[in-house]
């Protein structure tokens, strides 16, 4: 089992920093918009009443995970997220973005699920972190500049079948709902908003004709944690939660006298 999860752990992880890679190699460049979020089907399961639904979704930016998980694609959703140009580097804090940590669940040692949360914070045993699967805006912000409203993703959860994610239009508040399931499973409970995201601008692996639209108000530059100074002894080094948890979790450390993460 302590195998499997690790092979389970490794995989998910190295496919995440691959996908970041690959982003980077297609932008070439340190600003970014937002790319195609894949939501793949993670447990199908059948609803007492017959209805189709499913036990759970893996959310991700890089399409080869889910085929690699033998998982189905999910064609309904239309989300984007920002993948960092490297993974030594953070949005402009100006743009508000924040990361969005992912988790591998595994319960009864046999049922996979994924969680998800703007917040890295201690979590239960079953819990596995993957990583930063990318950057999107706060729960709270529902809109971003004049470019246009936010897209909320919303979670539930069920003790049978794991977290479940649905999105809904801010300007138009009817959220997808999860699936009716047999009298004798725990339905899902509604645990809010947990992240607002942006529509999709580019589709690095299904790219569309042209060059990406660098150009667009979605548009965000990354840089180094705490803007890469890499020296001197500034005055007052008081770098943002978000870039700390970035650096740290990237495989670096924080260095307060130059202000910058160090590798």
């Amino acid at each position: 089992m302590r195998r499997i999860i690790a092979r389970l752990f490794g995989f998910s992880a190295v496919l995440m920093l691959l996908g970041l890679a690959m982003t980077q190699r297609a932008s070439a460049q340190d600003c970014v918009v937002p790319t195609t979020l894949y939501r793949f089907v993670v447990s199908p399961i059948i609803s007492e009443s017959g209805h189709a639904g499913d036990g759970g979704y893996l959310l991700t930016g890089y399409y080869p995970e889910g085929p690699a998980n033998n998982y189905e694609r999910d064609p309904s959703v239309n989300l984007g997220i920002y993948f960092h140009p490297n993974s030594s580097s953070v949005p402009d804090p100006a743009s508000g973005l924040v990361p969005l940590y992912r988790w591998t669940v595994i319960q009864d040692g046999w049922r996979t699920h994924y969680y998800y949360s703007t917040y890295y914070t201690d979590q239960p045993p079953d819990r596995y972190f993957n990583g930063i699967a990318g950057y999107v805006f706060p729960p709270w912000q529902t809109t971003y500049g004049p470019f246009g409203n936010l897209y909320a993703l919303r979670i539930w959860y069920s003790s049978d079948y794991g977290f479940w994610y649905g999105w809904g239009r801010n300007d138009f508040p009817i959220y997808e709902q999860p699936p009716s399931v047999a009298s004798d499973k725990d339905p899902f409970h509604d645990q809010g908003i947990i992240a607002q995201m942006p529509a999709p601008i580019y589709d690095y692996w299904f790219p569309p004709p042209g060059d990406p639209p660098f150009g667009s108000g979605w548009r965000v530059c990354f840089q180094p944690p705490g803007g890469g100074g890499g020296g001197g002894n500034p005055p007052d080094c008081n770098p943002p939660s978000s870039t700390l948890n970035a650096c740290q979790h990237n495989g670096g450390w924080w260095n307060y006298e130059g202000c910058y993460c160090e590798y």
